[in-house]
């Protein structure tokens, strides 16, 4: 490897005559594209809709943030082979990116890692300061690219903030469909509806006849409350909720249990999973020491990636005015029940 004079103007000519790519950032170059290779397999295989209230967009913001990583890695590679002067910032880009990466997963998500997840997360952050390190003190990245040769223009760093910026926007793109596809597609008026059937603004049901009914604001939340006159009642709520996940109706069920009653007795007499109108739908029965029965159920739309939640009180384990609530919800006004 022949060394510029420091007097004679460098050119990528030159640099591509006289010096070569070897020892431990040919392990780099290798193992950059190696790298980000596989991380863009691994998201492709894990891609779930289910996790992000059905949204394709969201779903696929890792996918966007690897595919990221790979043009950085390609661009690089490609920079060090010509001796581009904007080759060193290309590489120290895709380490700190990487290690950006590592640090937000870590610090945001690391209650939902599972051990694998983690210890990749750990790696990449230590294998990406590790790497800096390297391209701040060797010596031969300045012979390959030589200190007073570097340089990064506007257009590369134009390149940069549009490759940094590109899953933040492809994220909000996604936050945006989801709030679109909730409130834009289902924000229902009462005076749009037939006689007979109730909305509380994002679904459409038919309360029981002879019931009772009335919509109130508990918060932010909107909860259509129905009642017999006697010892029968049901609360309605529609959320924003695809994970339609066994464990993820467990949490709800303890989120809308009554504290009151903890020191009560109590049974499961059922509990089940059922279809309804080609929904997946969850059904719970809890008996309180044979004095009522509670009623709580999670009706599931994969194609709004909402749900709606029952729950109710009743004298008896059937209850069929609540599996009417149930099978005559409609997630759109315009949704036809067959």
């Amino acid at each position: 490897m022949i060394e510029a004079n420091p007097d004679m103007p460098v050119t990528a000519e030159w640099l591509r005559s006289n010096t070569r790519i070897r020892g431990w950032l040919a392990f780099f170059m290798f193992g950059l594209l190696l790298s980000a290779l596989w991380g863009l397999g691994e998201v492709f295989v894990t891609v779930d809709t289910s996790d992000c209230y059905g949204s394709i967009i969201l779903s696929t913001v890792d996918v966007v943030t690897v595919l990221v990583l790979l043009v950085v890695a390609i661009l690089t590679f490609v920079a060090f082979h010509r001796r581009w002067p904007s080759a060193v910032f290309w590489a120290r880009f895709f380490l700190i990116y990487c290690l950006l990466c590592g640090v937000l997963s870590l610090s945001l998500a690391q209650d939902e890692m599972s051990a694998r997840e983690f210890g990749q997360a750990i790696g990449a952050v230590f294998w990406s300061a590790i790497w800096l390190v390297y391209f701040c003190v060797s010596k031969q990245v300045s012979k390959v690219i030589p200190r007073r040769y570097r340089h990064a223009g506007f257009g590369t760093w134009a390149a940069a903030v549009i490759l940094v910026l590109l899953p933040f926007g492809w994220g909000a793109a996604g936050i945006a469909q989801v709030v679109l596809g909730y409130h834009g597609n289902v924000e229902i008026r009462q005076s749009e509806l037939p006689e007979g059937e109730l909305t509380e603004g994002h679904v459409v049901f038919r309360p029981p006849e002879g019931w009772s009914s009335c919509v109130k604001s508990l918060g932010e939340a909107v909860v259509c409350i129905m009642m017999d006159g006697k010892d029968s009642s049901i609360e309605l709520l529609s959320i924003l909720d695809s994970d339609d996940t066994k464990e993820n109706f467990e949490a709800t069920v303890e989120s809308f249990a009554d504290e009151d009653f903890d020191k009560l007795k109590r049974q499961t007499v059922l509990d089940e999973l059922t279809m309804v109108n080609g929904n997946k739908c969850y059904y719970r029965v809890v008996n309180y020491e044979s004095a009522f029965y509670w009623h709580f159920a999670i009706l599931f739309d994969s194609d709004t990636g909402k749900a709606v939640v029952l729950s109710g009180y009743f004298p008896t384990p059937d209850a069929k005015e609540m599996k009417g609530v149930l099978e005559s919800t409609r997630f759109r006004k315009d949704q036809v029940i067959k």
